[in-house]
């Protein structure tokens, strides 16, 4: 995103979000839809979406960007390393 649409990261990661949240939302509908849901299951994963979708865009217009930019590298390598070990198993 940062490359090829938007240069600023606050920006790019606002295009980021929307984007997901309209590629999620189509196999999410297809999924219950066709399947069976455990609905129980839906009301924490509905929590964390709107706690996280309110705070997430408050941190990011506050945090400076190079901390930002730092905090995406570091968890981006957590990631990779936890797959990796659990890939390994």
């Amino acid at each position: 995103m940062l490359v090829l649409i938007e240069h600023d990261l606050t920006r790019a990661n606002a295009l980021k979000n929307t984007l997901l949240t309209v590629t999620d939302a189509v196999p999410a509908l297809v999924f219950a839809l066709a399947g069976p849901v455990v609905w129980s299951a839906t009301i924490p994963l509905a929590a964390g979406l709107f706690i996280g979708g309110t705070v997430g865009p408050i941190v990011t217009r506050r945090t400076p960007v190079h901390l930002l930019r730092a905090a995406i590298v570091v968890c981006g390598f957590a990631l990779a390393a936890w797959l990796l070990v659990r890939a390994a198993r």
